[in-house]
């Protein structure tokens, strides 16, 4: 059996708005639509990214080093 792989932008657990109930959502990059309306926008390149969210951030100035 052939392995699947990709990259994974973002998991949300306990996520309540993509359906009914109660899920962990694994978000992919590479998405080749570009739709006007998307929602996760950061996650339409398939390269790998580095993010950075300031609220976050201890200053520890790790980020640096990637």
């Amino acid at each position: 059996m052939a392995q699947i792989t990709g990259l994974i932008s973002d998991i949300q657990s306990f996520s309540l708005h993509d359906g009914p109930g109660i899920r962990t959502t694994v978000y992919l990059k590479g998405c080749q639509m570009s739709c006007l309306w998307c929602h996760n926008p950061e996650a339409i390149a398939a390269a790998p990214t580095l993010a950075f969210y300031a609220n976050k951030c201890i200053g520890c100035q790790a980020c640096a080093a990637v």
